[in-house]
């Protein structure tokens, strides 16, 4: 019992201090636009970007559904929060640096990123591996389907019996899988807890997907920085 208070007391305690930062914040935003500060109100509204975007992370990772748009988010936080408090604070000096530090802020951005979707998606891969080891036949339930500039990929939600009942699954990640509702497929799920579980082929498209991400991006930053510190000598 006093494990389950101390953990709801917790809660409640984490909860008020969100609610108290989320209101501060937005109260803050509205000062800052009516007393002729604005340019710290994007700076404020990075906060959430920032914050939601570590929340969306870490609570994927640990649910083993990660996928590397989420990083949108806290990188966009960052930028919002730096750019406008280093103009407003700096002056007319800090935006004439801003020219010259801005592009190489933004290519090691996307070199720190991309190696963050390398490696967040291998912990995912493998923590999934150790937790899946229980193999069992699901099928294809329903199937969601995205179309996009000629390009279809699916999110399917599969079914299987375990532990006397009827559970249904789904990673809520699209690939471009050739499944049909009905197909009868082989899943690895979690003896302890049956809603994770990993589907080889699935995972193995995702890896690609993510390796294209992650290697395209670690190139093309490299290759930017490199032009903009030597290309012109």
């Amino acid at each position: 019992m006093d494990k389950k208070q101390g953990y709801g007391a917790g809660t409640i305690l984490a909860s008020v201090l969100f609610v108290m930062w989320f209101v501060a914040s937005l109260a803050g935003m509205i000062y800052c636009s009516k007393t002729g500060r604005g340019l710290l109100v994007p700076a404020l509204l990075g906060q959430y970007f920032f914050v939601f975007g570590v929340v969306g992370i870490v609570s994927t990772v640990k649910s083993e559904t990660f996928q590397p748009f989420i990083l949108i988010f806290p990188i966009l936080g960052i930028l919002l929060i730096a750019i406008p408090t280093w103009l407003y604070f700096g002056g007319e000096e800090a935006g004439a640096m801003l020219d010259v530090v801005l592009p190489y802020a933004v290519v090691v951005t996307i070199l720190i990123g991309s190696v963050l979707v390398l490696v967040l998606s291998q912990i995912v891969t493998s923590r999934k591996k150790k937790q899946c080891t229980l193999t069992v036949n699901a099928t294809c339930v329903a199937l969601d389907t995205h179309h996009h500039k000629g390009t279809r990929t699916v999110c399917p939600t599969y079914e299987f019996y375990y532990a006397g009942e009827n559970r249904r699954v789904c990673d809520y990640k699209y690939t471009s899988q050739t499944i049909s509702e009905g197909e009868i497929c082989t899943l690895l799920i979690d003896p302890e807890k049956p809603d994770v579980f990993y589907d080889e082929k699935r995972e193995a498209l995702s890896r690609i997907g993510n390796m294209i991400v992650g290697v395209g991006g670690i190139l093309c930053g490299a290759l930017a920085l490199y032009m903009m510190l030597f290309g012109n000598r």
